[in-house]
């Protein structure tokens, strides 16, 4: 086989494993992060609110999403949500503020942080860690 020949093969090749690969990953992380359990209970129905912080880090379960995390919040619920490029298996949430326990501050280095449990008061719940100030700006916008 010829190198041409060749890299008329690997280059299609590319196109197609890279993004079957990429969400595999994807699915992996949204499954270790608790996101998949959350999203039975809590999977918004209308997607995307209006208005919300983008670009956000924080950590889900066992996994960090740095700059990735979208967030808002309403009267009723706390939304959660990930940037375009990571959203294979993570829908958008909309957790019921009744099913968000404040576990606390924290702090990572030079970043205070929040720490929250999501789910069902003495149910199983699945930790959030978010920036103090992400977090500050959610209660605002709730209200």
């Amino acid at each position: 086989m010829t190198e041409g020949a060749l890299a008329l093969l690997v280059i299609p090749a590319f196109f197609l494993v890279f993004p079957l690969m990429w969400a595999g990953v994807i699915l992996l992380l949204s499954g270790l992060s608790g996101w998949q359990g959350l999203a039975q209970r809590y999977r918004s129905p209308t997607g995307a609110p209006a208005q919300c912080q983008s670009f956000v880090s924080g950590g889900l379960g066992l996994v960090s999403y740095r700059n990735t995390l979208e967030l808002s919040a309403s009267p009723e619920h706390l939304y959660l949500g990930v940037f375009a490029l990571f959203r294979v298996g993570h829908p958008w949430l909309a957790i019921p503020w009744s099913d968000v326990a404040d576990a606390g501050q924290g702090q990572l280095l030079w970043v205070r942080l929040r720490r929250l449990e999501l789910g069902p008061p003495g149910g199983p719940t699945v930790r959030l860690k978010l920036p103090e100030d992400a977090w500050q700006r959610c209660l605002k916008m709730k209200g």
